[in-house]
């Protein structure tokens, strides 16, 4: 395989590039860089981090919870519960199954916020009126298209994501961050906390971990 850019930064922001296409390059470079200790791996993936917030300016923070959870018919070590300047969730479910379909991803609000920008908007306040759903979807794309600068710098931090989870395997995760961690990134670094997960499906196939149980989570 060959790259054409050796600089990951490069590689990650590279728009001539469709996203699947950054991921192979960012592999390719992975493999010439080799394999370091949890200083060195952490040391490297703040390094990227820094500079991709410097790249794009517009980005705040970045997070997300790493755990066990229960997929489809077994269970499976992925990145969850992703969230973007301290009030975007990104709809993107997990890095073990994705195939290029599901770049297509978008932006939801926080629904734990006291209004909802979308909500604050809407014009038609009963859900049964017809063209409610026509304008909360004519909404939900103005809000997607709004946050486009935002997701030039999403891009490259998935990009950047999937090669380390797709190149190391999902225990390169395990072994910089903790096997349960909520990682948040923002200018000044990173912060992992192993104590509060953020759950999507709830914490039973996380912390029932015995590999001779007989438990199936679902």
């Amino acid at each position: 395989m060959q790259y054409i850019k050796k600089n990951i930064i490069e590689i990650c922001t590279a728009q001539e590039y469709d996203l699947p296409k950054r991921v192979n390059l960012a592999i390719a470079f992975l493999m010439d860089k080799g394999y370091g200790d949890k200083e060195q791996e952490l040391a490297f993936v703040t390094d990227v981090f820094k500079k991709l917030f410097n790249h794009y300016p517009i980005l705040e923070h970045f997070e997300w919870s790493q755990y066990q959870d229960y997929n489809d018919n077994y269970n499976a070590y992925d990145l969850e519960s992703y969230y973007v300047n301290h009030k975007y969730f990104l709809n993107v479910f997990g890095f073990n199954w994705w195939e290029d379909e599901y770049w297509d991803y978008n932006f939801s609000f926080d629904e734990d916020e006291d209004e909802n920008e979308l909500k604050q908007k809407m014009t038609i306040k009963d859900i049964d009126a017809k063209g409610y759903w026509d304008e909360w979807a004519a909404l939900d794309k103005q809000l997607q298209n709004d946050l486009a600068p935002i997701k030039l710098a999403t891009d490259s931090i998935l990009v950047f994501l999937k090669a380390l989870y797709d190149y190391y395997k999902p225990y390169y995760f395990i072994y910089v961050f903790g096997r349960r961690a909520t990682v948040t990134i923002t200018p000044k670094g990173i912060n992992i906390n192993n104590q509060q997960i953020k759950y999507i499906d709830g914490s039973g196939c996380d912390e029932t971990f015995d590999p001779n149980s007989s438990i199936y989570c679902y």
